[in-house]
């Protein structure tokens, strides 16, 4: 993803006297999951939701995104029963993210040019060079160090990959190394073999050895965060240059646009000198843990981030919270100051490339505008209705508000069930909450969780000793593995 889009989708995707009041909040709660708009989410509700199926795990991620649609569905279903049309909400914030969106993409446009005419013999030349679309077939052997190794037990299985390896130079078959010594529970047995894999499909340190070998060429010695490998290479596929001819061509014309993008802006960041106050990362999770916090003035106006003539605040920092889904929320929580330091120098990069963009009188026209208040305002009445949440009418005997609370439970019943979809509604969910009086207590999901076991094994009939399972023995290590997702927030 380039730059300028990785900007643009942070923007898309953009206290002690409070936190006091919020901890007097969660006391005088203490049995609610959620409340919003004037209804209550009970911790026995919720419970109910997820006690009565084993089809969704009892996680408490899961209680968390239970809840938050909850809290999504009650707001839109009370915004349609107020105005059908949705005529009286504000859309502006919706817009606004549009808006910048599109100053981002258009400086973008104006400032990056990159010649992209690229002779056959050059790109032929590159293709040699780069060989995209590669597979190799390798061996390997490897040793695990003990759980808790000292420095000494490290170094033992040093000497010994290092004498294996040896041995296999001076023409012992690789394969029966790897079957006698790998502790490899995978391949071990198959003499090491891993198949043919593509770059990117093993955790790095041993991708970027095996696809740097020749063919029959044995490593040296390689560290991964299992072990200690040797690898062998048996075998290389490159595609023909003429199957991949016409994809290459875009991969290398991206390319040549990412490298413009990023020298841009570097340009642009560099002399802005963007630093990362102190505290900022442990304030910054304190305020997505508490996304409906209401800063006081002062406190919304703490630097989070400072540049030459600009920063990001702890109040801009929490608006660009509110109008990301809850997932994002938990991420930062669990992520580590370096992470989160690193989401923060984001969105001051977001920031100084919309006032470049401001700076050469980048505009959207209102006639723009008009058009993406219409299109979020269709959206809007769209999930309506395709959640059942427009036009709800009361039983015989039924207020409005119990219409309302009926409806969004079966509505949550029938998604953990699977029987619909879930549709999670982004940013007409901050819209809404910047709206509606919502309320999430988070301290009580690990209470919706315990319930939720004691109503499944109250409903689960008891196993016999006699029949019951063996404990599963310890699972091998598979070594090695696909390359882990990025876990940045």
């Amino acid at each position: 993803m380039d730059r300028f889009r990785g900007v643009a989708l942070i923007i898309a995707t953009t206290v002690t006297t409070a936190c006091d009041a919020l901890d007097d909040a969660l006391n005088r709660h203490t049995d609610l999951v959620a409340r919003a708009a004037g209804h209550e989410l009970s911790i026995e509700q919720t419970a109910d939701l997820l006690g009565g199926q084993t089809r969704v795990p009892n996680q408490p991620d899961v209680v968390n995104a239970l809840a938050n649609l909850w809290v999504d569905y009650i707001l839109l279903a009370t915004a349609m029963a107020e105005d059908s049309m949705a005529a009286s909400v504000d859309l502006q914030p919706m817009v606004k993210t549009q808006v910048e969106q599109t100053l981002v993409y258009r400086l973008r446009d104006r400032v990056i040019q990159v010649d992209t005419l690229i002779p056959n013999d050059e790109l032929r030349s590159i293709y040699a060079e780069k060989m995209p679309g590669a597979q190799i077939r390798a061996r390997h052997i490897l040793l695990t160090y003990p759980p808790n190794a000292t420095e000494g037990q490290r170094d033992s299985v040093k000497t010994m990959a290092r004498q294996l390896r040896q041995r296999a130079v001076g023409g012992a078959e690789f394969a029966e190394l790897a079957k006698q010594y790998s502790q490899d529970p995978g391949s071990g047995p198959q003499g090491g073999d891993l198949g043919f894999f593509g770059r990117g499909q093993m955790v790095k340190p041993f991708d970027d050895v095996a696809f740097a070998l020749k063919q029959g060429e044995i490593s040296d010695l390689v560290e991964s965060p299992f072990g200690i490998h040797v690898i062998k290479l048996e075998e290389r596929r490159v595609p023909d240059f003429e199957e991949v001819e016409t994809t290459f061509l875009e991969e290398v014309k991206t390319q040549r646009v990412l490298a413009a993008e990023s020298t841009y802006i570097a340009g642009l960041v560099e002399p802005a000198k963007v630093t990362i106050a102190n505290g900022a990362a442990e304030l910054a999770r304190q305020l997505a843990s508490q996304p409906a916090l209401e800063l006081p003035r002062r406190a919304g106006r703490r630097g989070l981030v400072h540049y030459e003539g600009g920063g990001v605040t702890a109040e801009e920092f929490l608006e660009f919270i509110q109008a990301r889904p809850p997932s994002l929320h938990s991420r930062v929580v669990a992520a580590p100051d370096q992470a989160i330091e690193g989401l923060l120098r984001e969105l001051a990069r977001a920031e100084l490339l919309l006032n470049e963009a401001r700076r050469q009188k980048i505009e959207v026209s209102a006639a723009e505008q008009d058009s993406m208040v219409a299109e979020a305002r269709r959206f809007f009445l769209n999930a309506a209705g395709a959640l059942g949440l427009r036009g709800i009418q009361p039983a015989q005997g039924e207020t409005r508000s119990a219409a309302l609370q009926r409806t969004v439970t079966e509505l949550l019943q029938a998604m953990v069930r699977g029987e619909r979809d879930v549709v999670p509604l982004g940013a007409v969910a901050f819209t809404l909450r910047r709206r509606y009086d919502s309320q999430f207590y988070e301290h009580n999901i690990a209470k919706v969780v315990e319930r939720v076991q004691q109503l499944q094994a109250a409903t689960q009939p008891a196993v016999p000793e006699s029949v019951a399972p063996a404990p599963a023995p310890n699972a091998p290590r598979p070594i090695p593995q696909p390359a882990a997702a990025d876990t940045t927030p």
